[in-house]
């Protein structure tokens, strides 16, 4: 497949093409996983702070975006956000220590 496709496949399936390439100026999203094309190469990753990030380097576009398509449809473990028990308690104390440790030092700046 090659990167309109790509943007068209990902549009349809995830509801956005998170994908850009120079090649193709007007399709995908700028500041996103990028496709650059450099010496019959075809480099695929992000920049961070103007530094560059490689994810992957295939020899031809079919193979870039069959691997840009299949991280960007990946399915992704949803990230854990229940605490246990322990670890609500232990958060529970961290706050009250906190919390008495700031009424403290207001209370004597304030005397």
């Amino acid at each position: 497949m090659k990167f309109p496709e790509l943007c068209q496949k990902l549009i349809l399936e995830v509801g956005r093409a998170d994908v850009c390439c120079a090649a193709y100026p007007h399709l995908g999203t700028r500041g996103s996983t990028v496709l650059r094309v450099r010496d019959g190469i075809f480099d695929v990753g992000d920049v961070d702070r103007g530094e560059w990030f490689s994810s992957g380097q295939f020899t031809t576009e079919d193979e870039a975006c069959d691997y840009l398509y299949k991280d960007k449809t990946r399915v992704r473990p949803a990230p854990r956000v229940v605490e246990t028990p322990e670890e609500r308690a232990r958060s529970r104390a961290i706050t009250d220590d906190t919390t008495a440790r700031l009424k403290e030092t207001f209370r004597r700046r304030d005397v």
